[in-house]
């Protein structure tokens, strides 16, 4: 693996400082588990259940935006990762036994960045549909994979621009709004202010904000949740359906349900509001939360979280709201939820983990000025 276009100066300031490190042994530790290569014998395990594939020099082995999102392992030649963002700028480069991916593989959400293949390459290809199988059947494998696709995502997270551009005013909490949601579902964004010349830029040719602009360039101007979610691949159809468990709510209680529900067998389905984490997702960093003794923030929490219950096959949708609840009639009977986009999920169990309505202040127009000044919540969001 090589990161490129990256001096060892970031790499120390902000790959090192998951460890809370910054000497350059640890930034390389770090380094390797972000990147680490696949042996032979986890080779082996994973041929059956992938397909071998051949990619020219200079063509796309996969693109930002594509709908499926599989797992490509580098058996010859190289797959340079290029940030569109960017101007698909050089981020790393996958070697032999490398391999591609961050959280939005294991999530089935498309891909931020772009796979071009460096000299003819041959690559191991796993469909996004066989992961979960995967998983389960090569642990080893699966702990590896987990670690790499969190530390990737922090990688890219850090970088001065990836993903979607959001252009507003710190204090509109329209703006707020989108920027919360995408915090809350991972996916990375650049904030630019109105008074940017960015910003400036943007208002100027479409006239209004909140502008969300994708890394194909597209443009949407003061988008509502559901739309929002749709471009970023968060949004699938959600069909009516039966399943053994649909848990209503989506923070740390809700998450830990479907682990445990999902890891038994049972057919989960998470439903929230806005996304994962919950109260716990406001929060920068958490220290009473057993068996992290050096804190996590929320968003850490809620990742960790959902990767986990994905692994074991739970779903989770999101944005929806519970619009209609109807219980079962006797204790046989299924119970029914109907969201508001018009699907009718009929669960054996409902499990509402909607967490708490926190005290709000009690000030004149204090409503008006909420996610524009008055905040319940303390993330990189709220820091304007």
């Amino acid at each position: 693996m090589l990161v490129e276009a990256q001096n060892c100066n970031w790499a120390a300031k902000h790959l090192g400082r998951i460890y809370c490190h910054w000497s350059e042994t640890m930034v390389t530790a770090t380094l390797d588990h972000a990147f680490p290569k696949l042996t032979e014998e986890e080779l082996r395990l994973l041929e059956p259940m992938a397909s071998c594939e051949y990619v020219n020099d200079g063509d796309y082995v996969f693109r930002a935006g594509q709908a499926d999102n599989d797992l490509f392992v580098v058996k010859s030649g190289a797959i340079e990762i290029r940030n569109p963002a960017d101007n698909n700028a050089l981020v790393a480069v996958h070697e032999v036994g490398g391999f591609s991916g961050d959280v939005d593989i294991i999530i089935r959400r498309p891909s931020i960045v772009n796979g071009i293949a460096r000299g003819r390459t041959n690559v191991l290809r796993v469909h996004n549909t066989r992961l979960q199988e995967v998983m389960i059947k090569i642990p080893k494998l699966s702990e590896k994979l987990l670690i790499a696709f969190q530390m990737r995502r922090e990688f890219l997270s850090q970088l001065e621009r990836v993903g979607f551009s959001i252009i507003g005013c710190g204090l509109c909490s329209d703006t707020t709004l989108l920027r919360e949601f995408m915090h809350k579902n991972f996916v990375p964004y650049t904030w630019f202010d109105k008074d940017s010349d960015v910003g400036k830029a943007a208002i100027e040719k479409h006239g209004e904000f909140p502008i969300v602009q994708k890394p194909d360039g597209t443009t949407l101007v003061r988008p509502d949740l559901q739309d929002l979610a749709y471009e970023c691949g968060l949004w699938h159809e959600c069909p009516s359906q039966s399943v053994d468990l649909a848990i209503v709510g989506a923070g740390p209680a809700g998450l830990a349900a479907a682990v445990y529900a999902a890891s038994e067998g049972l057919n989960t389905l998470v439903l929230d509001k806005l996304g994962p984490g919950g109260q716990a997702g406001g929060s920068s960093k958490i220290e009473n939360f057993i068996g992290f003794p050096s804190g996590l923030s929320g968003t850490e929490l809620a990742m960790r979280g959902v990767l986990q219950m994905v692994k074991f096959g739970a779903k989770l949708i999101a944005p929806t709201r519970v619009e209609k609840f109807k219980p079962g009639a006797t204790a046989k009977d299924p119970h029914e939820l109907t969201l508001d986009c018009g699907a009718v999920i009929s669960a054996k169990t409902v499990l509402i983990a909607t967490g708490v309505t926190w005290r709000k202040l009690d000030a004149i127009n204090a409503l008006q000025y909420e996610r524009a000044g008055v905040y319940y919540a303390c993330t990189n969001v709220e820091v304007m």
